[in-house]
């Protein structure tokens, strides 16, 4: 099975435990070739309030995040919960679709792992991915890729209950 996740024995809450899986090795069995956004810049920020689903925006709204993110490189943070009972087999599915998209828009997965006990705050979460790329667009690239948009993104809202997505960048001095 290929793809960031991948299925493992079971973990603490008798839900199937979850690794990082690069999908395939060599780079001609991935995804070859770059893709480029082509969306005006001027789209008018706007969030799940304003129409967009709250666990993947349209590929209008991303747009708006040219203007609110800085140059440089980005990690993208998901905190995931998944629908019962078949929310983690459709998120495995949607990472063996989507690893080669990410590599091809020179990204990373840097972190996939089961969430673990609360210490602040009220949210329980399932799952945290963090995914490294070198600069906004080549997020953007991946959340308009036309087979991120016709595969991807359906078993990605098959399989969240709910999400917390959201940009990270390095703070002054840190890579």
């Amino acid at each position: 099975m290929r793809g960031f996740l991948a299925a493992r024995g079971k973990g603490t809450a008798g839900q199937e435990g979850i690794g990082v899986d690069d999908g395939p090795e060599d780079p001609a069995e991935a995804t070859p070739a770059l893709y480029t956004p082509q969306m005006p810049k001027d789209i008018v920020a706007s969030g799940p309030a304003n129409g967009w689903s709250a666990l993947t925006p349209e590929p209008e709204e991303l747009a708006a995040l040219r203007d609110q993110v800085g140059p440089g490189p980005v990690v993208m943070v998901n905190l995931l919960k998944f629908k019962q009972p078949d929310g983690l087999a459709a998120m495995v599915r949607y990472g063996q679709i989507t690893a080669p998209l990410i590599r091809r828009q020179k990204g990373e997965v840097v972190y996939a792992g089961q969430a673990g006990p609360v210490v602040a705050g009220r949210e329980d979460w399932d799952m945290v991915i963090l995914v490294r790329f070198p600069d906004i667009e080549a997020f953007i690239g991946l959340a308009v890729d036309p087979l991120y948009q016709s595969k991807a993104r359906p078993l990605r809202e098959e399989a969240l209950e709910r999400t917390l997505w959201m940009v990270s960048q390095p703070t002054s001095g840190a890579s």
